[in-house]
């Protein structure tokens, strides 16, 4: 699952959704009393909707919302507010997806007052996520585009802070995999790294599928390229010994691997144990017992 984060309107995280629990429930019931007051007010549902889904009641929540939605979409013309209206949209949409209503979002963007409206990119963001998880691989490639190509854009509302990041890139990666085109899916992952360098997990994803394919080689040459990135962190070690010594022609890549994950990590135990396993399987086993031998003070790294 992926957590979506919405910006402030001056484009900063917003504070956490943390309040007293009778302050909002306080809030709670004053929005309930002005929606029986003023039955048909899109401006209180919505604001009742919201509040309803920072205390964790989606199910009520989307009821509010699906209410503000209908409350806007029937409006003449003339009292429709653009920058309400996509706030609705995108409300609406989030909750939809975040309660796994993945038709419900796709749905959502069907309705002739949302096209009328306008596609944004968060919006496309959400419509690509939903039909990955439905797997529609061309409507997410087609989608993850789109949000590439308006999250540039201005727009009237804080947005989901993810379209500026690689999420996008990365379902466009995912859908070109299943749909065989794998050198695109490639390009699309080097995208992803590109708009976010410091995200290991893309890294991995990408080797890993470069290893699906029969790809190993390429995968541990792009882990190696990234040393000075990632050394400090073990998972990052770890899987570069767990292609490489899957394949016995890697073997000697995997000592070598060990060698230099020792700088980083010399008394960590996994790292020390792929180490030694490279050494035996690589035949080098003085320089094993001698490795070995280090781990006699502390009796559980030793057995």
């Amino acid at each position: 699952s992926t957590a979506l984060r919405v910006a402030s309107a001056d484009g900063s995280l917003p504070a956490p959704l943390v309040a007293p629990k009778g302050k909002r429930e306080r809030n709670l019931m004053m929005l309930q009393n002005a929606i029986e007051m003023r039955e048909g007010d899109r401006n209180i549902e919505y604001n009742y909707a919201l509040e309803l889904r920072n205390a964790g009641k989606m199910d009520e929540s989307l009821l509010h919302f699906r209410k503000a939605f209908e409350l806007i979409r029937d409006l003449p013309e003339s009292h429709q507010v653009q920058e309400f209206n996509l706030a609705v949209v995108q409300q609406l949409a989030t909750v939809l997806f975040s309660m796994k209503d993945y038709q419900g979002v796709l749905q959502l963007t069907e309705e002739a007052f949302v096209k009328q409206l306008g596609m944004f990119a968060s919006l496309s963001l959400l419509v690509s996520m939903a039909s990955q998880a439905m797997g529609d691989h061309e409507n997410t490639l087609i989608y993850a585009e789109q949000c590439i190509a308006l999250r540039d854009q201005p727009v009237m509302i804080p947005g989901i802070l993810d379209v500026q990041t690689g999420l996008p890139h990365i379902l466009i990666a995912r859908a070109l995999i299943n749909l065989e085109r794998f050198e695109e899916s490639e390009a699309a992952y080097a995208a992803a790294l590109e708009r976010c360098p410091d995200r290991l997990d893309y890294l991995l994803e990408s080797c890993h599928a470069l290893q699906k394919r029969q790809e190993t080689l390429k995968a541990l040459d792009l882990l190696s390229n990234q040393v000075e990135r990632f050394g400090q962190m073990r998972d990052f070690w770890m899987a570069g010994f767990g292609f490489a010594l899957e394949d016995a022609h890697l073997w000697p890549f995997a000592f070598d691997w060990g060698t230099e994950a020792l700088k980083y990590f010399k008394d960590q135990r996994d790292i020390c144990y792929a180490y030694l396993m490279a050494a035996m399987l690589n035949g080098h086993w003085n320089k094993a017992a001698a490795f070995h031998a280090e781990f006699t003070p502390h009796p559980t790294n030793a057995q």
